[in-house]
């Protein structure tokens, strides 16, 4: 997988009016038209080679972990190409990852997230790989929409990454008990604690067993959420 494609062409392209397929990034569009300071200042341009390098490098160093735990987990190869877009977030303490869209012709995902200052590398690595998860079971068709709850996915990946078994696995995080994870994912995100709840005793007991993928594992049990095709 390729990681990260070429920025400067990448924030052109997002940022010209042009409508079709583009229209589909209008998130991370509309992000960075408030970005401060502006994309193409010499201070951001450093930073983001910066952080280019240093995600890359990390990723570069986690890959082939990355690729055997996703694929044992979660049944998925990961896309060709990752674009990762990062914004710097002023003004507010909180993280917020987005995945934005998947282009299926080129097999590749882009996705955006913005970060505080002094957000270390290898819990930005977590996020980027939370959103590529979201990406990937729509790709998979894994969750059938008449059955799917806006919740549900949040909570479910939430237990592996950012703070979770993936990312303890990898090595992102220290590992910690599957209650550690989730009164930690609780604490930050209120919406999804139900969905949270109902999900703890079926990954208490995947992870004590990891023989096989979750989606399996869940419909075995009968988890009425999940549809295993």
């Amino acid at each position: 997988m390729k990681l990260p494609m070429n920025y400067k062409s990448l924030y052109s392209y997002l940022l010209s009016d042009d409508g079709g397929e583009r229209d589909k990034c209008y998130w991370i569009k509309r992000k960075l038209n408030f970005v401060r300071p502006p994309v193409n200042s010499p201070e951001w341009l450093r930073y983001r080679t910066y952080l280019e390098n240093e995600i890359k490098n990390l990723y570069k160093m986690k890959e082939e972990e990355i690729i055997r735990n996703i694929k044992e987990i979660f049944d998925f190869d990961l896309p060709k190409v990752l674009v990762i877009i990062p914004i710097q977030k002023y003004g507010s303490p909180a993280i917020m990852g987005k995945g934005i869209y998947y282009m299926k012709e080129t097999d590749a995902c882009i996705i955006g997230f913005m970060f505080e200052s002094g957000l270390e590398i290898k819990n930005m690595l977590s996020i980027i790989l939370h959103e590529l998860l979201h990406i990937l079971i729509l790709k998979y068709d894994i969750i059938p929409k008449h059955n799917f709850d806006n919740n549900f996915e949040d909570a479910l990946l939430d237990y592996f990454v950012p703070r979770g078994i993936l990312s303890g696995r990898l090595g992102l995080i220290e590992q910690d008990t599957v209650e550690g994870y989730y009164n930690s994912n609780s604490m930050q995100r209120n919406y999804a604690i139900s969905e949270s709840r109902k999900l703890l005793p079926y990954i208490k007991e995947y992870y004590k067993s990891h023989g096989e993928d979750v989606w399996k594992f869940l419909s075995k049990k009968g988890f009425k959420e999940v549809e295993v095709k």
